[in-house]
C-alpha cells in the first residue's frame, strides 16, 4: 500500500481502498479492517466503501436502546470493519480496563487491570511500570505495547498458569486485530 499524499480526494482514496480489497480478494487474503488517520476525505471514502455496491451483503447490529447501529460490508464472506481513528480507538480499548471499575465483563469471563498489572510485573513483560500504575491515558507507546504481539504472547504463555486471563487475551486479540489493518491467512 503507498501513502498518500494529503491532497487527495474521498473518491482516489477510495479507488485505492477498492483495488487492495480487490488484490486481497483475488489472492485470499481477507482483510478484516479499514484505518485511517482521521482525516475527512479518509472518513468519505470509507463511507463509499462501507456503500459499496460490490460487498456481498452487510454484518449489522442495532441497539436502539443506546442509539446504536453497526454496519459492515461483506468481502470474499468476511465483514471489514472500518476504523477512523486507530491509534485513537488503541487508547480507548487500553484505557476502558483502567476505568474506576477496573473490570470489565465479557461472556466468558472478565478482564481486569489486576490481570494487567500481574503480567506488567513478570520480569520479562514488555510493558513498563509506568503503563499500569499512574497512567498517562494519551500514551500511544503504551497503547501499541499492550496490543503489540509480545504482550498477546505473553498473556497466552501465562493462560495455561492462570485461566482467569483467558477473558484479557480474548480482549486483547479482538481489540488488538481489529485496530490494525491486520491481515490472516486461513
Amino acid at each position: 500500500m503507498l501513502p498518500t499524499q494529503g491532497n487527495e480526494t474521498a473518491n482516489q482514496i477510495y479507488q485505492h481502498l477498492s483495488d487492495i480489497l480487490n488484490m486481497c480478494i483475488q489472492a485470499n487474503v481477507p482483510l478484516l479492517s479499514v484505518g485511517s488517520d482521521g482525516a475527512a476525505s479518509e472518513f468519505n471514502a470509507q463511507e463509499l466503501l462501507l456503500a459499496d455496491h460490490q460487498a456481498e451483503d452487510f454484518l449489522i447490529f442495532e441497539n436502539h436502546s443506546y442509539g446504536i447501529c453497526f454496519k459492515a460490508p461483506i468481502f470474499n464472506g468476511k465483514p471489514l470493519v472500518r476504523i477512523q481513528d486507530i491509534k485513537h480507538a488503541k487508547k480507548t480499548a487500553r484505557n476502558q480496563l483502567f476505568t474506576g471499575a477496573r473490570l470489565m465483563s465479557l461472556g466468558i469471563g472478565t478482564a481486569t487491570y489486576g490481570h494487567v498489572k500481574f503480567l506488567a510485573d513478570q520480569h520479562n513483560s514488555i510493558l513498563y511500570r509506568r503503563d499500569v500504575l499512574s497512567v498517562d491515558k494519551q500514551d500511544d507507546g503504551a497503547a501499541f505495547r499492550m496490543f503489540c504481539s509480545s504482550f498477546l504472547e505473553q498473556c497466552k504463555d501465562n493462560v495455561a498458569m492462570k485461566a482467569e486471563l483467558i477473558p484479557l487475551f480474548v480482549y486483547l486479540f479482538v481489540f488488538g486485530v481489529s485496530f490494525s489493518l491486520i491481515f490472516l491467512y486461513f
